[in-house]
């Protein structure tokens, strides 16, 4: 970070971040309403939501990179491939942390809001269920064809374009202009979680999008979280299509950004046991990333 050399000052950059992507919005979703406009079919659908991750979260993440910094890959941290060992050590991570997010979402859709609120919750219950009828026709059938392309796209591509604008730019921004690390990397987080409109997978999103900003901090490699995010949507797509499989779909948790998508209970002792290793794994993390970077 403190060989970034700048050409605009901290403010101008964040000017120019929010125009970039209030003018990227306002194309992608023009782009995005031609294409679905015939149908909300699986193949428009998945060309739409290509279209939109270009738009919405590649676009100004470049845009913004190139012109605010004169080392646009460094300042987005995506210049260096990381270590083997910290690949494995995220994917470790996720893996290990699925019976715990289990846990977080079960009881995060558990949550309801008081009687005088019902408005509100009726209006964040359809918000979920429209957002799981576009993921179902976003994922496809069952098979081997609709499995590659939903990994293709809500894994390579949500995760390499997320991460590119969440924490390689949003997060970026904020600890390149003086901001606390965990400020940013909470603040972020909840930007990340809110920005999908989806309210009962709000709190196991947010934690998500901690780890992989801490993840991204601690190497100051963006590739780690694209690695992490890739990971955790490939387990979702992956527990998607095994359900439309067995005709189970309907039991799932509705959103692809959250870990696991259970079909039961989480057992007591599997949520212990994930969050001991995911907790010590997280340390092993840390510390050999802080080596890395001496």
């Amino acid at each position: 970070m403190n060989n970034l050399q700048f050409n605009i000052d901290v403010s101008k950059r964040v000017i120019l971040f929010i125009c970039a992507s209030l003018l990227c919005i306002i194309l992608g979703s023009v782009i995005v309403q031609v294409v679905i406009q015939g149908g909300m079919t699986t193949p428009r659908v998945r060309i739409a939501t290509v279209f939109q991750d270009i738009t919405f979260f590649i676009m100004p993440a470049i845009i913004t990179a190139i012109i605010c910094c004169r080392q646009p890959a460094d300042f987005l941290m995506i210049k260096n491939v990381p270590k083997f060992g910290l690949i494995l050590l995220t994917i470790g991570i996720i893996v290990a942390s699925v019976p715990m997010m289990n846990a977080i979402i079960e009881w995060n859709m558990s949550l309801q809001l008081p009687e005088n609120m019902h408005g509100i919750e009726e209006w964040m219950k359809n918000s979920e269920k429209n957002a799981m009828k576009f993921t179902e026709i976003l994922i496809g059938g069952s098979g081997i064809k609709s499995y590659i392309a939903a990994l293709l796209i809500v894994g390579v591509l949500a995760g390499f374009s997320e991460e590119l604008f969440f924490r390689g730019t949003i997060q970026r921004l904020f600890t390149t202009s003086g901001v606390n690390l965990h400020l940013a990397v909470w603040t972020t987080a909840f930007i990340f979680s809110a920005i999908h409109l989806q309210f009962y997978g709000f709190i196991p999103r947010l934690m998500l999008g901690v780890f992989f900003g801490y993840a991204v901090a601690w190497s100051g490699n963006l590739w780690l979280g694209i690695i992490a995010h890739f990971t955790n949507n490939a387990i979702a797509a992956t527990g998607m299509t095994i359900g439309k499989g067995a005709d189970i779909a309907s039991q799932m948790q509705p959103t692809i950004e959250t870990t696991g998508l259970v079909m039961h209970k989480t057992g007591t002792l599997a949520i212990v046991f994930s969050v001991l290793l995911t907790g010590i794994l997280i340390y092993i993390f840390k510390r050999v990333s802080q080596t890395s970077c001496d």
